[in-house]
């Protein structure tokens, strides 16, 4: 399924939120969970991960980011979601940072050092 990309447009509002998401078939008896649930964990859980490092630490582009990983016990309904409050002059910046570490994370991988 191809993506897009929607703005609603609230002039009097002083932030915007980035919103990412991919729905996909998955319970949490696959093979595949535990890792994935390990990698949501860098990549987006608590003020140690990598888009918190990155887009909030490091750049000082958001509030808030993160990601989530929504994995189902019966159904195969599962979801991951990344996410950040910001400046809406940041968000574009914001968009190619998450999906930048995100990019990153599943070419590389990780080990010890990231």
């Amino acid at each position: 399924m191809k993506g897009s990309r929607d703005s609603i447009n609230t002039p009097d509002k002083e932030n915007a939120v980035y919103g990412a998401g991919l729905k996909f078939a998955m319970n949490d008896l696959s093979p595949d969970y535990s890792a994935l649930e390990i990698g949501n964990y860098i990549l987006g859980n608590g003020f140690s991960s990598r888009l918190m490092d990155r887009l909030r630490q490091k750049e000082g582009l958001c509030y808030a980011v993160g990601s989530q990983l929504g994995v189902d016990s019966q159904d195969k309904a599962s979801q991951f979601l990344m996410y950040a409050i910001c400046n809406p002059e940041n968000i574009d910046k914001v968009d190619k940072g998450a999906v930048e570490e995100l990019t990153k994370l599943l070419k590389d991988g990780i080990s010890r050092m990231n």
